[in-house]
């Protein structure tokens, strides 16, 4: 339980960066 916990989490940290990162990279 704790893996796939961990594992879910690590995806929407991930998928979360992405789209964080996506504004700031059109910008430079």
């Amino acid at each position: 339980m704790g893996f796939y916990f961990m594992c879910l989490l690590l995806t929407v940290l991930r998928d979360t960066a992405s789209v964080a990162w996506q504004p700031f990279d059109r910008q430079q």
